[in-house]
């Protein structure tokens, strides 16, 4: 009884696991930064819909830097998005630039990941992100 109990408990732990660092399994919707655009002080990212269900989108995104084997969440200096939800279409393109010395001050060298959110229909939100590095 012990066993199957531990069994099933590392089984749930395992799931939990995978299932908060899959945060590029979304398929639907894609993100990039844009060719020739990166800098230490922002960049043009490209939201592509890859179905045929609208999806809305904000401003706000989530700078890390990876640190080790593990990613740290830049601190937002004077932080404010505008709140307003943008509408991403079936099968559309979209560009946003990003000023991360705005929020975050100028980027040092490192690896670094940026992370947006967009909501499906039903008002499920997912997770994309992008990693760069600034040399």
């Amino acid at each position: 009884m012990k066993k199957i109990l531990l069994s099933i408990v590392l089984l749930f732990s395992a799931f939990m696991i995978t299932g908060c660092m899959g945060i590029n399994e979304f398929k639907d919707v894609s993100i990039e930064i844009k060719e020739g655009t990166l800098s230490a002080t922002g960049a043009t990212i490209v939201l592509t819909n890859h179905s045929n269900q609208e999806y809305t989108y904000g401003e706000e995104y989530k700078i890390e830097k990876k640190e080790g084997f593990s990613w740290k969440e830049l601190t937002c200096e004077d932080c404010w998005f505008n709140s307003y939800a943008n509408i991403l279409g079936a099968n559309e393109e979209v560009e946003l630039d990003c000023n991360f010395e705005s929020y975050f001050g100028k980027l040092e060298k490192g690896t670094y990941r940026l992370t947006k959110s967009v909501r499906q229909e039903d008002n499920t939100e997912k997770n994309i992100s992008v990693e760069f590095v600034i040399d």
